[in-house]
């Protein structure tokens, strides 16, 4: 219904145009002259409609510009537009309507189609539209004032909820109404119908508005096609609009998984994006890149001027194989390691190479010192893939020495010390765990102890002691106590394995110098304790011991000599004692304490 035509008659000139001249038709095709904002004093144009808008008149002004840095600088742009708010704009007195050409003229179309119908009943006035209002336009506005000879109470609207209003408690108002039906050009439309129009009048201002439209579309072939179309007039444009930058990554690459492939884009651009999977992956000229799978990047690059350009590439990425010889590892010298690579899936075959040139899938290295091993894995299509190992060797504990006896008598405890230079753990073949252990072999003859010593690693280190056990020395009494008269001499034997010149005899703590596995005592008067120690060749020893009793001799009494006749009996009694022997001519008679005999001689 309009279109921005510069050289053809329009209803706006240099000073705006009355909206309400009723010699313009709105609801018919209307060419519309804009000024251009950058020369022209806006704030004087601005107030020059202001003043023309009188006695029913309403003046609009078009200006425009395509760029608020070279055109009409922004600093100009919002001085003067702070200016326009501040003297006609505020309040909500709707003074002035700022907005797009595209808004008024569809707003004044809407109000030469519609006729305002309305009623008063009672104290109520009923507001209709009638008239053919076009389906096609892009902004559905209306707006009235309203003059009443009584206050207004309220106001109701039906068939939008997009309204506002002013004047209630008062005789005068504004009603603004909104509604649906809104219709936006696409915007290659607009850019193809406003490059039409700048090809066929080769004006400066028609190629300015279309180089508008264009640029707003997306970057591709369509776009470009009307930069061309525009850029042929040999008319001037926005820097770089007619500079057509292009992108070329290469062909596509295919690599091993795991490697890397670098991709640059043309210099010096303003910005640049990567885009992976509709995500911005790095927003630099030069990637590096390493992906696992077959993966699409996309370069988008901007230059000064504002143009695009992209350009895409496929990096194909063929399977490689995959190595691990597990965490780095401790070992103790002398220790194996077994060493084994991956197994190649069905259909493929794989070829190894380690640090040690062995080319087998396994190999067992020796511990001997840190060593690190490289295993390079191939498979059919020439991929690599390699994996590192470290292998720490900790040495063995040092072992300095065993110290101890390595002769005992049997039964005597010896002790047994180890000696490591290195912080230790120990483990005897006792069981024992610490350092010094003490045993008593039971065994005659050779006894071996050996004792292991581990460091923090584990790493493990023996060393053993024979220890020589000699046989017991036999020494003993048969009997614990030895009861002795008064008088008597003691005779004591010891039980002995030992020649009689190595046993030392002790009576009451005193020695005795006599010799041989027996000891007489002469008439001993105290009682106390006998003991003999017996020393082997080798230097063991036993001793035992028993208590010699001294016993007193009992203080009896015994029947007076008597005589008797011949055939008579007398019995005959003792006291003192426990235990009594009668005997006559070596008989025993009774062992009572009285005895009656018959004799028939005198007999004792």
């Amino acid at each position: 219904l309009s279109t921005y035509n510069q050289n053809q008659p329009s209803p706006l000139g240099d000073h705006g145009g009355n909206v309400n001249n009723t010699a313009t038709d709105w609801t018919a095709f209307q060419n519309i002259y804009r000024l251009d904002a950058g020369p022209t004093n806006m704030q004087q144009f601005v107030s020059g409609l202001a003043d023309s808008s009188i006695n029913g008149a309403n003046y609009w002004g078009a200006v425009f510009t395509h760029s608020l840095i070279t055109q009409y600088p922004f600093n100009t742009f919002l001085s003067d537009f702070n200016f326009i708010n501040s003297t006609y704009g505020s309040g909500g007195l709707d003074n002035i309507l700022m907005t797009s050409d595209e808004e008024i003229r569809d707003y004044l179309l809407i109000r030469d189609a519609v006729d305002v119908n309305f009623a008063i009943l009672g104290t109520s006035l009923y507001i209709t539209f009638t008239g053919e209002v076009p389906d096609d336009l892009k902004f559905y506005s209306m707006s009235l004032n309203i003059g009443s000879n009584t206050d207004i109470v309220d106001y109701v609207v039906y068939g939008t909820e997009d309204y506002t209003f002013n004047g209630v408690g008062s005789n005068q108002g504004l009603i603004n109404v909104n509604w649906n039906g809104l219709i936006i050009p696409p915007a290659e439309q607009l850019a193809d119908d406003y490059t039409t129009i700048a090809v066929n009048s080769g004006i400066q201002r028609d190629a300015w508005i279309a180089m508008d439209y264009v640029t707003t579309l997306q970057d591709g072939q369509h776009k470009d096609s009307l930069r061309h179309a525009l850029c042929d007039l040999g008319l001037t444009y926005d820097e770089g609009f007619c500079s057509f930058l292009t992108v070329d990554l290469g062909p596509d690459i295919t690599i091993c998984q795991g490697s890397c492939v670098p991709l640059s884009g043309p210099v010096d651009m303003v910005n640049y994006q990567w885009i992976v999977a509709d995500t911005i992956y790095d927003t630099v000229q030069s990637i590096v890149v390493c992906p696992v799978d077959t993966t699409q990047f996309i370069l988008v690059v901007e230059d000064n001027f504002g143009n695009v350009a992209s350009d895409t590439i496929i990096i194909n990425v063929l399977p490689s194989p995959v190595v691990n010889l597990g965490n780095n590892d401790t070992l103790c010298v002398g220790d194996n390691k077994t060493l084994t690579g991956p197994t190649a899936p069905q259909g493929d075959e794989y070829s190894y190479l380690w640090s040690t040139n062995d080319t087998t899938q396994s190999i067992t290295v020796p511990v001997i010192v840190y060593s690190v091993y490289i295993l390079d894995v191939t498979n059919v299509d020439l991929c690599t893939g390699s994996d590192t190992i470290a292998i720490h060797a900790v040495n063995l504990p040092i072992i300095d020495s065993i110290s101890g006896d390595t002769t005992a008598c049997f039964g005597m405890p010896v002790t047994l010390e180890v000696f490591s230079s290195d912080t230790a753990h120990y483990q005897w073949n006792t069981d024992d765990t610490t350092k010094a252990i003490t045993v008593t072999p039971e065994t005659v003859g050779d006894n071996i102890y050996w004792v292991e010593v581990s460091n923090d690693f584990g790493c493990q280190s023996s060393d053993t002691i024979h220890l020589e056990v000699f046989p017991p020395v036999i020494v003993g009494f048969n009997e614990d106590t030895l009861l002795v008269c008064q008088g008597q001499d003691a005779h004591i034997k010891v039980d002995t394995l030992l020649n009689n010149d190595i046993l030392v005899w002790k009576y009451n703590g005193d020695d005795y110098p006599q010799t041989g596995d027996s000891l007489v005592l002469t008439t001993p008067t105290v009682s106390g304790y006998v003991q003999v120690t017996g020393t082997d060749e080798n230097g063991c020893s036993a001793k035992d011991s028993l208590y010699l009793n001294i016993g007193q001799l009992p203080d009896i009494t015994i029947s007076p000599d008597t005589s008797i006749c011949y055939g008579d009996s007398v019995t005959l009694s003792i006291t003192g004692g426990i235990h009594y022997y009668w005997t006559t001519d070596g008989l025993n008679y009774t062992y009572d304490s009285t005895l009656t005999v018959s004799p028939v001689d005198t007999t004792v």
